[in-house]
């Protein structure tokens, strides 16, 4: 057991714990979208990236450790989120909607990286500058 920064399982997990005992602590999510955003922020403290963490030295098919999915539960709301190593948006999986007498299979990746191209949305702010005078800014 290293540090809680360190790449181990266990070091990580220690980590996961510590961060979300401060965060309910400071401010505990009171709905699903806060639990959502906190479960995001927790899962991407303990991502792997590729490569980053060696195999064992010994000799064996292992490849790199790294985080290919992560998951996040909602029973109250029989939801699923889902995402993938290179598509890291959440897609969600309503369990009540699903038929559960046949077997079903959905992707973990897309193909593409999620990102979506948000120029069109973009509008003008009136900003006070330092002479008080009022300019546009991107923020």
């Amino acid at each position: 057991l290293g540090l809680p920064g360190a790449p181990p399982p266990p070091s990580r997990f220690v980590r996961l714990f510590y961060l979300r005992g401060y965060a309910m602590r400071a401010a505990a999510p009171t709905d699903s979208s806060e639990a959502i955003v906190l479960g995001t922020a927790l899962l991407n403290n303990v991502f792997i990236p590729f490569g980053t963490v060696a195999p064992e030295p010994s000799p064996s098919l292992d490849r790199p450790e790294f985080t290919p999915y992560g998951i996040i539960k909602i029973p109250a709301e029989r939801k699923l989120l889902v995402r993938g190593y290179r598509n890291t948006q959440w897609r969600q999986i309503d369990l009540a909607k699903l038929d559960l007498t046949k077997a079903q299979a959905w992707p973990l990746e897309d193909g593409s990286l999620g990102i979506a191209d948000i120029t069109s949305q973009g509008s003008a702010l009136a900003v006070v500058g330092s002479a008080g005078e009022e300019a546009a800014a991107i923020v």
